[in-house]
């Protein structure tokens, strides 16, 4: 696409109406040409739907051409190259604007660059003094640095060398503990993803851990974060119930006061719980900490929700046919689906097709499953499971020999994508054994080849190895 970066910073822009008109204001202000207000007024009003013959420079050029000048292909690209800088310098000085931290560690900058020693010291010592809420990673990073550069100032006195005697350990004090906090983080990130992958931890893995824990102070151990992402690397080193029950309360307790890693702290209980050998359906427990991260708007970044997160929340509110929940979901998230054209659709499709499945409208979740068109095995997987149980449903409406021809399509599904190693062998077996229950279900229902207490032994045979268990449950409780 041309003007990628260009088109890239607009989108950044439309983020906030508000933004675009202070940027056109300041471009007006500055008394800019108006072929840069022209060009960025037209990009702006395609929001984002760029369609074939749009970005051609000859169009581009009668759109930016005036009477005072002769415009060409390399004016396009000269505008282009400005409105980049002045947008990326417009949403630099809007953070530093917002984020005090920012502004002061800029300002400092400034002082001592320009030789200002005074103003250098004030506004260092006078930072230090703020009580600030976020006891993170970034705070105690930025603290050690203040407290270091204070202390070693060129321009700093003997006066202010005896009056700044504590800042060498409090430098030292919040390195340590933003060094902890980043070691064991990306010590749980290293677990989970070799878990989800299957892959062996280095050897050297828990002894290296161990060492780095003995010497870490006691006092900082203690220190909430520290003590959580401690508690996550064990968790997801070795998963228990126990481990994930101990570390969700903790968790809780603590959410008032953490900040920034709510949501890095939030994923782990999430896939920590998604690997944990558990006995009976996930989906309550994923339920409760979905409605955490609700109630902690930790699932929409920067304007943005990420799709499979998205899809996973609509999935498990179908799930538990939480239907104003979902719909409330849907309604007020679906805007923050930051995608384009086919995977943008079937996005939509798929959990509208979770809706009316929640709503008990099982034609139309069908009819929304027939619109998928895709080969990417999340959704497939999804659309053969989703589309089985609205057969199910309609059983009465549709003939049982419907149900039993999609679960033989999807038994050769699931087959071939094993092949081509595409599905992992866990996740084939819960798919398996789902496609069984379902059609042993329907067998006693319409066929009364088995008994309700056979298929319902079988079920809890099959605990926590089984997809849909919640539906499949109810299916069996709903049976004479």
């Amino acid at each position: 696409m041309k003007y990628k970066k260009l088109i890239e910073c607009i989108e950044m822009l439309r983020y906030s109406e508000e933004d675009c008109q202070n940027f056109l204001l300041d471009l007006e202000i500055r008394g800019q040409n108006t072929r840069q207000q022209k060009m960025f007024n037209y990009l702006l009003s395609c929001r984002g739907n760029y369609e074939e013959g749009q970005l051609e420079d000859e169009r581009l050029l009668r759109i930016i051409a005036n009477d005072q000048k002769p415009v060409h292909e390399g004016t396009l690209r000269d505008l282009a190259h400005e409105l980049v800088r002045k947008i990326e310098d417009f949403l630099c000085l809007k953070e530093i604007e917002e984020d005090e931290l920012l502004r002061v560690k800029v300002m400092t900058r400034v002082y001592k660059k320009r030789g200002s020693n005074r103003r250098y010291i004030n506004t260092t010592t006078k930072s230090l003094e703020k009580v600030m809420p976020d006891e993170e990673m970034a705070f105690h990073f930025n603290q050690a640095e203040k407290h270091h550069d204070a202390y070693f100032h060129p321009g700093a006195t003997f006066h202010h060398k005896k009056e700044f005697s504590n800042f060498p350990r409090d430098a030292r004090y919040h390195m340590t503990v933003a060094h902890a906090i980043f070691y064991l983080k990306t010590c749980a990130e290293d677990v989970i993803r070799k878990k989800l992958y299957k892959e062996a931890l280095s050897e050297n893995f828990e002894k290296e851990l161990a060492a780095f824990l003995v010497f870490l102070p006691h006092q900082v151990r203690e220190i909430p974060l520290v003590n959580l992402f401690e508690k996550s690397v064990r968790f997801l080193s070795e998963p228990t119930i126990e481990s994930y029950q101990s570390l969700k309360i903790d968790f809780i307790e603590e959410l008032n006061v953490l900040q920034s890693e709510k949501k890095a702290l939030l994923s782990y209980l999430m896939n920590g719980l998604g690997i944990l050998t558990y006995k009976g359906s996930r989906i309550p427990e994923h339920y409760d900490l979905i409605k955490i991260g609700l109630q902690q708007n930790l699932f929409v970044e920067h304007n943005s929700i990420a799709a499979q997160m998205y899809i996973n929340i609509v999935s498990i509110f179908s799930s538990m046919y939480a239907k104003d929940e979902v719909n409330s979901f849907v309604m007020e998230n679906e805007k923050y689906l930051r995608y384009e054209g086919v995977l943008l659709d079937n996005i939509k499709r798929i959990t509208h097709a979770y809706v009316f499945f929640t709503e008990g409208n099982y034609l139309r979740v069908r009819a929304e499953l027939r619109k998928i068109k895709t080969r990417d095995m999340i959704f497939s997987v999804r659309k053969y499971v989703l589309d089985i149980m609205a057969i199910f449903e309609l059983i009465g409406t549709l003939d049982l020999t419907v149900l039993l021809e999609r679960c033989r399509n999807f038994q050769d599904f699931i087959r071939k994508r094993l092949k081509n190693e595409e599905l992992k062998e866990d996740q084939a077996v819960k798919l398996r054994n789902f496609i069984e229950l379902s059609c042993k279900i329907a067998d006693v229902k319409y066929n009364f080849r088995y008994s309700k207490t056979l298929v319902k032994v079988k079920l809890e045979n099959m605990s926590g190895q089984v997809s849909e268990e919640l539906w499949l449950h109810k299916k069996i409780q709903e049976l004479r």
